[in-house]
């Protein structure tokens, strides 16, 4: 009879943690659920007029090696690249990796900034506000859209825009809002 008892109690036991663990929040390591439901904010800067040249769900090959990484979290990646000529914006166009046609970039007048990002694959981001911060060095990238339950799965994205060489002559990095949180980053060339 002992045996019995020893073996329906295990069984007891282990009946126990598996409900347990049903009852426990539902997390998988390869789909996690964000709700954001934080409002846009305001931009800071002069906004300026730009174009979007592109966006596809494409980033380089050597994405996880080449690009910028926040040091605290969230540990959000990026990349920024700016072309200043027809041959910058071929090269960048072809390291980003885009399938789609290249559209024409008027490069006498205009300059082209390659953004990277990686999104929810359920709730992908629009291009927001843009703007240029006071002192002309920093192109602010606001990050729009994401709201609801998402996945975090980071799958790619590249926005292509243009801005008028004489806004852009001064500036050294780009500045994105993604989530209320802003990432200083640097152009890479």
């Amino acid at each position: 009879m002992p045996k019995v008892r020893t073996t329906s109690m295990v069984i007891l036991i282990m009946t126990a943690m598996i409900m347990a663990g049903c009852a426990s929040n539902n997390t998988n390591k390869n789909e996690t659920i964000v709700q954001t439901d934080e409002p846009k904010r305001a931009v800071e800067g002069t906004s300026i007029a730009t174009r979007l040249v592109a966006s596809e769900k494409v980033l380089p090959a050597d994405f996880n090696e080449a690009s910028f990484r926040r040091e605290i979290v969230p540990h959000y990646e990026y990349m920024a690249t700016k072309a200043t000529d027809e041959a910058q914006y071929m090269k960048a166009w072809s390291y980003y990796g885009f399938k789609q046609q290249q559209p024409e970039v008027n490069v006498e007048q205009n300059d082209a900034y390659f953004i990277g990002v990686h999104e929810s694959g359920t709730c992908p981001y629009e291009l927001g506000e843009v703007s240029v911060r006071s002192e002309g060095t920093a192109l602010v990238v606001m990050l729009a859209g994401q709201t609801g339950y998402c996945t975090a799965d980071a799958t790619p994205r590249t926005y292509v825009i243009e801005l008028n060489k004489q806004q852009s002559k001064a500036i050294r990095e780009v500045v994105i809002i993604e989530s209320e949180t802003e990432t200083v980053v640097p152009l890479v060339s």
